[in-house]
């Protein structure tokens, strides 16, 4: 029956002035504000002006058979037969053709002895399927009480408003996309926060405690030392007197962790070398004691020899190596491997640790074992205090890797954690870099010998303090540095300016990427000499690059002596 009235629809009906009736989405365009929902609200009211009829209203979803929920609606008269009513679950498809559900109810369709047509004299409904990235998405509808055929004209206005629904529809769903990543950026947020103030808290009592133990120990520490000093080497009450002596050092080392937690900012720092505070662990008695304690582990020591420097506090890294090399030992039931390695990371795009890692220069310090690894409940609470699941005499005070998370946080640093279980677990810790030098910063490298002779370099780098770090380490070298912000103008700095040397970072964005960057100077100059800096690894753009000719490739952050070597073994080659 719905099948003939669709086809006979143009045949019966009288044409109506296409002029009054046609609707665009600019027509109503300056009606519309910034809220969807009343600007849906204004589209169902343009619409019964339009059409003319009792009411319009707007169905969102996709299944109509269900009982529809109301959106939005104009005019519509209160009742409570709406959520029932078989008016709104017409099909749309039919014979795999999507139609337009409309007609004029007659007696003999199923609708007539609907209570809400019948309640409020309902005799024609107009729908047009909401239709977004062709998918319906909802159905507007007017009814009227007045029996009558829907025009193509009412078609066309109908499908107009429903287009303008639609996209409201997509700025309201982009709309509550956004308020849905806020309201999990301030739930992460209040997290943190929550996880900062209990560590705080926890710090304070600890710190308190602290004070009173440390006067308790004073005696336990000083006057068997005091003893050990007047009695001789063989005395048989010297055994026994270095017992407690050292008990109460190690007694005093629990009271410094506890000390720590306080978070007291860190007022005395210097420029350190990770590398020197690692060897300084591996040779102290600490680190002798522990591979005493484990003879069935072995330790691996790998450091980067270009590592950038930190600021910070040396006492306060120091114990955190210690403390990460202790957990990773106790960790490892029977024979494995702690490896301690160091290495340079340039971060430009942030990534996620226990918290948002920003872009910069990092000196990272990796700690990993191959023993049992840590559960992914577990992870998420190792570094609240005395929170430990490991034999108890057989492991430290459970406040390891809380001091581990202080002292880095107060070096304005950055945790990631990963482990498996059975596999390992590995810590790596991300420190803000610093070009400031250690006092001895050039007893095995010479600047004089890989000086330029006022040789024009080219910096191509999307990061303003790559390209402010690349020119002072230019100057620095005695070379004459240009910098420009992408591939395009590097493309038409060169097209004016012959360079002896291209300095290429590999990924840039937007526009030309290094590889592209490098292409478009060779068909400027053939002979283009050039070294790729980046932050990721060797890609096969890369090798693609040095493939063309490029030739050194320094990874980010770069010390000054790679860049200085790389450099100069770029522009004297073939000679």
């Amino acid at each position: 029956m719905e099948t003939d009235k669709l086809r006979i629809l143009g045949k019966k009906s009288k044409p109506s002035d296409t002029g009054k009736k046609t609707v665009r989405p600019g027509d109503i365009s300056h009606l519309l504000g910034t809220d969807c929902q009343e600007n849906i609200k204004i589209i169902l009211t343009q619409t019964l002006s339009k059409i003319k009829g009792l009411f319009a209203i707007y169905l969102p979803g996709e299944n109509q058979q269900s009982c529809p929920l109301v959106q939005t609606n104009c005019n519509l008269p209160d009742t409570d037969s709406f959520p029932a009513s078989l008016l709104f679950k017409r099909p749309f498809a039919q014979g795999g053709k999507t139609h337009q559900a409309l007609s004029c109810i007659t007696p003999q369709d199923r609708e007539a002895s609907d209570h809400l047509v019948q309640s409020l004299g309902i005799k024609a409904c107009i729908g047009t399927p909401v239709v977004h990235r062709q998918k319906r998405i909802g159905t507007l509808w007017v009814t009227d009480t007045t029996p009558r055929f829907y025009t193509r004209e009412d078609i066309a206005c109908m499908q107009n408003f429903s287009a303008i629904l639609a996209l409201e529809e997509e700025r309201l769903s982009h709309e509550q996309q956004i308020i849905a990543v806020e309201k999990k950026r301030f739930r992460d947020l209040e997290k943190k926060l929550k996880q900062a103030e209990k560590m705080e808290l926890i710090g304070i009592v600890a710190g308190g405690v602290a004070h009173d133990l440390n006067n308790i120990l004073s005696g336990l520490v000083s006057y068997p030392e005091l003893l050990l000093m007047q009695l001789d080497e063989n005395s048989p009450l010297a055994e026994p007197i270095s017992f407690i002596h050292d008990t109460g050092l190690k007694a005093a080392d629990i009271v410094q962790d506890l000390l720590t937690l306080t978070r007291r900012s860190i007022h005395q720092t210097c420029v350190l070398n990770l590398n020197h505070i690692i060897h300084g662990y591996c040779n102290s008695s600490t680190h002798h004691r522990l591979k005493k304690n484990f003879p069935n582990i072995f330790f691996k020591i790998m450091p980067d020899p270009d590592l950038l420097n930190l600021k910070g506090s040396e006492s306060h890294i120091s114990k955190v190596v210690m403390n990460l090399v202790m957990n990773a030992a106790e960790s490892v039931q029977q024979n494995g491997q702690v490896t301690i390695e160091t290495f340079n990371r340039y971060i430009d795009i942030s990534m996620n640790g226990f918290d948002e890692i920003p872009e910069g220069e990092y000196a990272v310090l990796r700690v990993k074992d191959n023993g049992e690894g840590i559960s992914q409940t577990d992870i998420k609470r190792i570094f609240e205090p005395f929170y430990t699941k490991k034999q108890m005499g057989r492991s430290g005070s459970g406040l390891g890797l809380s001091v581990v998370w202080n002292a880095v946080e107060d070096h304005q640093g950055y945790i990631v954690v990963s482990s498996e279980k059975e596999k390992g677990t590995s810590f790596d810790l991300f420190f803000p870099a610093t070009r400031d030098k250690t006092e001895n910063f050039f007893d095995d490298f010479q600047v004089e010998a890989f000086k330029g002779n006022n040789e024009t370099v080219l910096v191509v780098d999307d990061v303003k303090g790559q390209r402010k770090i690349a020119q002072e380490c230019l100057k620095i070298l005695g070379y004459i540095p240009f910098t420009v912000s992408s591939g395009e103008k590097a493309v038409a700095f060169l097209k004016k300016h012959p360079i002896a040397l291209l300095v290429l970072d590999m990924k840039m964005e937007p526009g030309m990427d290094g590889l592209e960057t490098f292409k478009e100077a060779l068909k400027i100059n053939p002979k283009q000499k050039a070294i790729i800096a980046s932050g990721f690894s060797e890609t096969q753009r890369v090798k693609e690059a040095k493939q063309l000719g490029a030739g050194q490739y320094i990874k980010k952050p770069y010390t000054l002596q790679t860049f200085a070597i790389a450099i100069k073994r770029e522009l004297t080659a073939g000679d």
